[in-house]
């Protein structure tokens, strides 16, 4: 897997060649949510918190060959999944999820 994405709040422009998905798990990573208003506020983590609803925005990165609900063509599109789905990963400066492909929720198309 080598992939090099680039694509507005997903961002990134380094090749993702060390994670790499099995089974039935999906690659994502999650929006970043602001921490500032376009006025120049800083929002508090616990009003960060309550935009999300429960649920988190993210790019999918990855998807693991066994996964019945996503296949290759769903790389780039944007999943919506519980905030505490899966595993969180660190790898450099980037945060990623490696989630179950039946605890996303829906892909936008």
């Amino acid at each position: 897997l080598k992939t090099i994405l680039k694509c507005g709040q997903y961002g990134m422009e380094k090749p993702l060649s060390k994670i790499k998905p099995t089974g039935f798990n999906v690659l994502v990573r999650p929006e970043k949510v602001e921490n500032k208003t376009a006025g120049g506020i800083f929002l508090p983590d616990d009003v960060r918190d309550k935009e999300q609803h429960g649920v988190q925005r993210g790019m999918i990165i990855a998807v693991g060959k066994a996964c019945e609900h996503l296949g290759e063509d769903d790389v780039g599109k944007v999943a919506i999944f519980g905030r505490y789905a899966g595993a969180f990963i660190k790898h450099g400066e980037d945060e990623f999820r490696l989630i179950d492909d039946s605890a996303i929720k829906a892909v936008e198309a």
